[in-house]
């Protein structure tokens, strides 16, 4: 496998303007999808556990399948620990080895989330791991579209000077700004905010990550990473197609475990391919050599 730190795979992927995705996975047959598309396509991926899926996926699993594909593959794989809001679990994954934090303080006051981010950034140096930031409220999608009807989502929108002064002060390397997706899914197309978006990118000039990315328009997904988005989050698509396998499957009559997770994995390899696409992400590695 490629010894590439993520930092170094952002740059490489912006300078041929497009992104990596990151993949919300909490179980093996999520895990296996989303490393299969990415061998299939020939790109580096980010294989990312949200803190609410550590109960189901602990950090130790998630690491133990890791050094399984480390042994199998030559292509960069990034662990990422996802929407972390406690500075223990982001110290448990970085002493499990994850090779990406993010840490979410979106929600404290604005001298809380510097604080903490802050923090959290300083423990990540000493294992060399990069971290990602959010400012600004990233919605749910119920709360996203009600937002619309009340001119909400300008409040919680990132301002790009607190931007800035927000990456100068915390140090991170990455960061989600609220620029108008949101997570689950959407009844609508999405309003993102393209000029509140390229303003920050102009004033904080590090890799910018959009989340909520299942359901967003390529063309929209296109856009963003021209204005400097490196990585984008997907992970309803994932769980959605992961139901709708499931259920399908364990209707028939004396339907086979195995079976049924077998179709879900392909099912799921499939989206992750789509969004690879989307992305292109094969083009990262492309004259880059495989060493």
């Amino acid at each position: 496998m490629l010894t590439q730190s993520p930092l170094n795979l952002f740059k490489m992927a912006q300078e041929k303007g497009v992104a990596l995705g990151s993949f919300n996975v909490f179980n093996v047959e999520m895990f296996q999808a989303v490393v299969r598309a990415a061998e299939k396509k020939r790109c580096p991926i980010i294989i990312a556990t949200g803190e609410v899926d550590i109960q189901y996926f602990p950090p130790e699993v998630a690491m133990a399948l890791v050094d399984v594909m480390v042994r199998k593959s030559d292509l960069p794989m990034i662990m990422h620990l996802d929407h972390c809001t406690s500075v223990e679990l982001a110290e448990r994954c970085l002493k499990d080895g994850y090779s990406s934090i993010m840490i979410d303080g979106s929600s404290l006051p604005y001298e809380k989330n510097v604080e903490m981010t802050r923090s959290v950034v300083q423990m990540a140096r000493w294992f060399g791991v990069p971290v990602e930031g959010e400012l600004g409220v990233i919605l749910g999608t119920r709360e996203y579209f009600e937002s619309t009807r009340n001119d909400v989502q300008k409040a919680v929108a990132t301002d790009p000077q607190v931007a800035e002064d927000f990456v100068k002060r915390t140090g991170i390397h990455t960061l989600a700004p609220s620029v108008g997706t949101a997570h689950g899914v959407y009844v609508e197309k999405p309003k993102i905010n393209f000029s509140i978006l390229e303003q920050i990118a102009r004033r904080t000039n590090i890799p910018l990550v959009i989340h909520g990315g299942s359901g967003i328009p390529p063309e929209d997904v296109r856009r963003c990473i021209q204005l400097g988005v490196a990585k984008v989050n997907v992970g309803t698509d994932l769980r959605r197609t992961l139901v709708d396998a499931v259920t399908r499957e364990g209707t028939r009559p004396y339907g086979e475990a195995r079976k049924i997770m077998e179709t879900a994995r392909e099912a799921i390899g499939q989206v992750v391919e789509s969004w690879i696409d989307i992305l292109e992400s094969g083009k990262i590695l492309d004259e880059e050599g495989d060493e």
